[in-house]
């Protein structure tokens, strides 16, 4: 069974870390951003994406659906996409939901 996610259960965790750990490393995420969808259909669920940047300027995740621990939320799986490096120079990593 699969959870359906809101934005609203996002934008309280601005800032907060999710734990990844895939078989020959673990790094943290950070949530930076939780927004709205510019373009919204009518009749289906409100889009929303999340901009996640990691801690280790060594690894670029590749496009997967990866295992993330939040204190929050627990465990979830989300599809992270790769995007650009972020500030502290680590990569940055967009889930949409739409």
């Amino acid at each position: 069974m699969s959870t359906r996610f809101e934005l609203a259960d996002f934008k309280p965790l601005i800032g907060q870390a999710f734990q990844i750990r895939y078989p020959d490393h673990s790094d943290t995420l950070t949530l930076l951003e939780a927004e709205a969808a510019r373009i919204q259909l009518a009749g289906f669920p409100p889009a929303f994406s999340l901009l996640f940047e990691g801690e280790d300027r060594r690894v670029m995740l590749g496009q997967h659906i990866y295992a993330l621990e939040n204190a929050a939320l627990g465990r979830i799986e989300l599809a992270l996409i790769p995007v650009q490096p972020g500030s502290n120079g680590a990569f940055r990593y967009e889930a949409v939901f739409n």
